[in-house]
């Protein structure tokens, strides 16, 4: 743990900045103004804009603060509300109110503020908690100084309001004291439960088409012995970061809020990008105390490849008193392959690195997972009777990093529990989409629907993994991807779970698309096929579609509805994208959170379908 005084460039800082405020035209514009409301306090509020200790050794004070326009010009809607905090440098009773009468001035806090129409005014509104020690608060009075500012303006547009705090017991005849904290890292794990090893956050470079993450948990606590200033007030501030070395930082507490348990902070799920990562990244807490700054470096972020094809089959459905088979598997490995970009064609240096460190868990409906003892190896085969339904998964270990398989489900025969979908569908041709897949509908609300595809049907094991966002009782496909010899047939089943625990496996049904014919660009049936054609669908103008290739934002011109587009991976999913309207027939999207590779650019309710390819 490093501790450094930043004491000297505080003061430098404040004379700066009183420098600053005392001789830089500053005008108020009367169509600005801000106001405080709702406060409530442990103190006591008094007239004129001021609040007493009223006998209290720690003030709070709680209140919204608003920045309010009733102007039309666009250059105040962006702005800067800040609060700072000024003390005499004198000590004869003389309250502190304006900017140039002998205060010095010190930062509570800043928000950016970005106005937003209401009723004819333009406004910003934020609730805020200001805590102060009485005895770092001077007897002779101190000021609150509330500004919205915008520098957006060849004049400097400042509005302020000021409230006074008063009942401080500081006095000039007092001896400095120096401040001093501590801060003690209690835990960081990942949010799976998995412990760090080595304090190495380990983050797979992606996770199919998009950035790969990591999030982890992290607690801590801290003791403070206060001085007898109060730059930022007498309760510390902190916030976790990714510091990147020579390349700046990343927040990642900018909108989680810390559990506080018996002097313990904990921040759940805060996510860590491989995007944010480089060379002896670190994890670290910035905490500001008084003039006291600690940095604290308390883990090490590094990417790797990902590991690939951890997988675990299959759903097994049993009687009563029955055996289980042993669960089939996929061996995991790292592909850290070298490909030369320059020569695409080239043949690439091959590197699979197999996983061989394992871990076995089971989660039953009244438990959570938990670790089965002893069960370190690839493959695990339950081999017993079981008495209510139980799920298994697999977690691979590879150089720091691990990866969670897929669930796989033992349940026990529920004559009361049918779960069955139809039906088996042979397509025209390469290209031909498919009808909705129906499945029979359960008595009672307290289930969920998962549906899962397996684009090998015939591999062993089978590879079914969850469809995003298909739970509902039916399920239509849409296939983003011409069939060819060897994916002519894709599988679908349906999961019934209750409380996150399958306890039905549905039959499965075949999709199977003609290879060799490609009626055209969109699903085009004949009036003998057993399909009914989409007569919603609606034809799109030509659209012009530049650049492709692409390398982090494309644009499509022409006329159609922006909130119709939609990307799609090789999977089917639904792509990330950002989706921004230029004018009226030009749109810009955004792609940078996408992995290089090939994407389906498709339009809601429209035959339109185009080939995006990412660099």
């Amino acid at each position: 743990m490093k501790l450094k005084n930043y004491h000297f460039l505080i003061l430098l800082l404040n004379f700066a900045l009183y420098a600053t405020n005392k001789h830089s035209k500053i005008t108020a514009d009367p169509k600005v103004n801000i106001e405080i409301s709702n406060i409530t306090t442990n103190g006591l509020v008094l007239p004129d804009n001021t609040i007493s200790f009223n006998g209290v050794e720690d003030l709070e004070i709680e209140f919204d603060v608003k920045a309010s326009y009733t102007g039309t010009n666009s250059k105040y809607f962006d702005g800067l509300l800040n609060c700072y905090y000024y003390e005499p440098n004198s000590f004869d009773n003389e309250i502190a109110q304006y900017y140039n009468n002998g205060v010095v001035p010190q930062y509570l806090f800043q928000n950016t503020a970005k106005l937003q129409y209401s009723n004819g005014t333009y406004t910003y509104i934020n609730r805020k908690k200001l805590r102060f020690k009485r005895s770092t608060l001077y007897n002779t009075g101190c000021s609150i100084v509330f500004r919205y500012r915008t520098e957006t303006l060849t004049t400097d547009i400042s509005n302020k309001l000021t409230y006074k705090i008063t009942g401080g017991t500081k006095t000039g005849n007092e001896p400095y004291k120096p401040a001093t904290a501590t801060v003690n890292v209690n835990n960081i794990s990942y949010s799976d439960g998995l412990p760090l090893i080595n304090n190495k956050i380990i983050v797979p470079d992606n996770e199919g088409n998009e950035v790969g993450t990591r999030y982890i948990n992290l607690s801590f606590n801290y003791s403070c012995n206060y001085g007898s200033q109060l730059p930022k007030g007498y309760y510390p501030g902190f916030v976790i970061q990714i510091a990147r070395e020579n390349l700046g930082s990343t927040n990642l507490t900018e909108y989680i809020s810390p559990i506080y348990t018996s002097g313990t902070f904990t921040f759940n799920n805060l996510k860590i990008k491989s995007s944010d990562l480089s060379t002896n990244a670190k994890l670290r807490i910035l905490f500001n105390f008084q003039e006291v700054e600690i940095d604290l470096n308390c883990g090490i972020a590094q990417s790797a490849k990902p590991i690939l094809y951890n997988t675990i089959a299959n759903n097994q459905t049993l009687n009563i008193g029955e055996v289980s088979k042993p669960i089939t598997y996929n061996t995991p490995y790292a592909d850290y392959t070298i490909r030369d970009p320059r020569y695409p064609s080239s043949r690439p240096t091959y590197d699979f690195r197999y996983v061989t460190l394992f871990k076995w868990q089971v989660k039953t409906q009244n438990n959570d997972w938990t670790d089965i003892p002893g069960q370190t190896s690839i493959g695990y085969s339950p081999n017993k009777t079981f008495t209510e339904n139980t799920s298994y998964r697999r977690i691979a270990f590879y150089d720091g990093q691990y990866n969670i398989s897929n669930t796989i489900a033992i349940t026990l025969v529920d004559a009361n529990l049918q779960n069955s979908i139809c039906c088996n569908q042979n397509l025209p041709s390469a290209d031909s989409q498919p009808q909705e897949i129906i499945g029979n509908t359960l008595s009672t609300n307290n289930y969920t629907y998962q549906w899962q595809i397996c684009k090998e049907p015939t591999s062993n094991p089978p590879i079914w993994t969850d469809i995003p966002n298909a739970t509902n009782q039916n399920y239509k496909h849409t296939f983003t991807e011409v069939a060819t010899r060897g994916t002519e047939n894709t599988a679908f089943r349906r999961l019934i779970n209750l409380n996150a625990l399958t306890i039905s496996t549905s039959n499965q049904i075949n999709i199977q698309r003609r290879t060799g014919t490609i009626v055209g660009s969109t699903r085009i049936l004949s009036n003998t096929d057993s399909f009914t054609q989409d007569t919603n669908s609606k034809e799109i103008n030509v659209l012009n579609i530049y650049p492709n290739p692409i390398i982090d934002h494309f644009f499509i011109e022409g006329e159609f509805d922006i909130n119709n587009i939609y990307l799609y991976d090789s999977f089917g999913i639904k792509a990330n994208i950002e989706k921004k309207q230029i004018s009226i027939n030009l749109s810009q999207i955004d792609v940078t959170k996408l992995l290089p590779g090939i994407y389906i650019l498709k339009i809601d309710n429209t035959s339109f379908s185009k080939t995006i390819i990412k660099n």
